[in-house]
């Protein structure tokens, strides 16, 4: 009962903003959550990941929470929908790259010559106007391939700010994109 009254008294300063009660969460949570994201991640960096994401979350939406809340199913909770979220989003991606792939299999050569150069001259124009560091993460990390460790490595920055970079960069051209096709 004594662990129930504390972690009430953890929501409740974590509601008005107190950085020393999430700090204390987080540590008591943190490999808790690390543990179950390895379990769909066989990668200690995406593991980490989500474990940022998950707190991230915590923290953005600490004003909603309920005192009674049990923060060991909350957090296990906003982990197993991230986790979740993260396998729609790769399954997601995986039927348009399939539909693309036969779609342009079902056109003719010189069709598809013409549609790729086309949106490929789109694109890059799209990549150019990027800011500047963004454009440098987007090139080495999706177009030539580097990962986001040998990137941050590379421009002396934080693997997560290389994430973040990367995600704003593909948001930007995917938007591109659908302008492109509607």
């Amino acid at each position: 009962m004594k662990e129930d009254t504390g972690e009430r008294e953890w929501v409740n300063r974590l509601r008005s903003g107190d950085k020393q009660a999430f700090e204390l969460i987080f540590r008591k949570y943190r490999e808790k959550v690390y543990y179950f994201a390895i379990r769909y991640y066989n990668s200690p960096d995406d593991a980490e990941n989500v474990v940022q994401d998950v707190f991230i979350k915590l923290w953005n939406e600490r004003e909603g929470l309920k005192a009674e809340l049990s923060l060991n199913n909350y957090i296990y909770t906003i982990t197993k929908n991230h986790l979740f979220n993260l396998q729609r989003k790769k399954i997601n991606e995986k039927a348009y790259r399939q539909y693309v792939t036969e779609h342009m299999a079902n056109t003719t050569n010189h069709e598809n010559d013409f549609i790729y150069a086309d949106l490929k001259e789109k694109i890059d124009k799209v990549i150019e106007e990027l800011p500047e560091q963004r454009r440098k993460v987007f090139q080495l990390g999706n177009i030539e391939g580097l990962s986001n460790k040998e990137v941050a490595e590379i421009l002396s920055l934080s693997v997560r700010t290389i994430e973040v970079h990367k995600s704003l960069a593909i948001q930007t051209v995917k938007n591109a994109i659908k302008k492109i096709f509607n």
